[in-house]
């Protein structure tokens, strides 16, 4: 009987939100691990730079790998912050991870 065993990958991920309320976040983060070569999509969760005396979380699934064309993949990610702030607020964000590490 042959073992399934799939070797895990990660995805580093960074960007700046939308600006509202006058500012925007910085954020970088690390996705959790997800089998490699089968369709998968990764979690991820990260705090963003602090701005305007406040901090927002960001987290969620990201879309299904997009190939390159030179080999690994990427995906694409997208969502809202936590409310936060003295004037409570949302940032939007979006992006594309790098390329699969281990």
């Amino acid at each position: 009987m042959p073992l399934n065993i799939h070797i895990l990958h990660r995805h580093m991920f960074s960007g700046i939100t939308s600006l509202d309320y006058g500012h925007v976040h910085e954020y970088v983060g690390l996705t959790d691990p997800a089998p490699t070569g089968v369709p998968h999509v990764h979690r991820y969760h990260t705090v963003t730079s602090m701005n305007d005396g406040h901090t927002h979380i960001i987290e969620g699934a990201t879309g299904p790998a997009i190939n390159l064309p030179n080999g690994g993949h990427v995906h694409y990610f997208e969502g809202f912050t936590t409310i936060n702030g003295m004037h409570p607020h949302t940032h939007h964000y979006n992006g594309t991870t790098g390329n699969e590490v281990d």
